[in-house]
């Protein structure tokens, strides 16, 4: 990246690619909506970049921020890859399940609070301790949860939880069929942020 970013036209809308690779490139659109200039309504973002291990295959992350009336934002964020026209060749393996790294910092930056629905989301499992599964069904009963509650089992054996199990549910948010006693809240892709003040 160069000194292009944090310019006028990244927030206010346009194009950029870089010098030494075409295929890499930011396009950003606003439009005002109740908003004002200085402070649109809605922001988009589209970041296209090149595979690191598969040199045919692109990859596209496209990011949405809409300012609420409550001092919120609503933030949505799609990601796709897609193998380039024109390769002839075997199909590579799909890549494994992964969030981009912003997710992260959103989860866990002390200046956000971020929500989908009435759930708080953070990057880490919440145990569902003994004598307390009513505070689990409390969540999953929630007419206002707007992100998938998914239970975890643990091993019998070694009553450590199947952590290939808690990783599949973090980036897939499909539900185990052993599950049994850790939840693992996955973030939507439509999620609250709210200004921490």
């Amino acid at each position: 990246m160069d000194d292009s970013f944090g310019k006028r036209w990244f927030f206010a809308g346009g194009d950029w690619r870089a010098r030494k690779t075409a295929r890499i490139s930011v396009k950003t659109v606003c439009a005002v909506g109740s908003g004002t200039e200085a402070a649109p309504q809605y922001w988009s973002l589209r970041y296209e970049i090149p595979d690191g291990q598969v040199s045919h295959r692109q990859w596209r992350t496209d990011i949405g921020l809409t300012s609420l009336a409550n001092q919120g934002f609503q933030f949505s964020l799609s990601t796709a890859h897609w193998i380039l026209p024109g390769y002839i060749g075997e199909e590579p393996d799909n890549p494994l399940p992964s969030a981009p790294g912003i997710i992260a910092t959103l989860l866990t930056s002390k200046l956000w609070r971020a929500c989908a629905g009435d759930q708080r989301l953070t990057p880490n499992v919440t145990l569902v301790r003994e004598g307390r599964a009513n505070e689990f069904v409390d969540r999953l009963m929630s007419l206002g949860r707007g992100c998938p509650c998914v239970l975890v089992s643990k091993e019998y054996a070694t009553n450590k939880p199947l952590q290939e199990e808690i990783r599949n549910c973090r980036v897939n948010a499909k539900p185990s069929t052993r599950a049994k006693n850790v939840i693992s809240a996955h973030m939507s892709s439509m999620a609250t942020a709210q200004e921490i003040a």
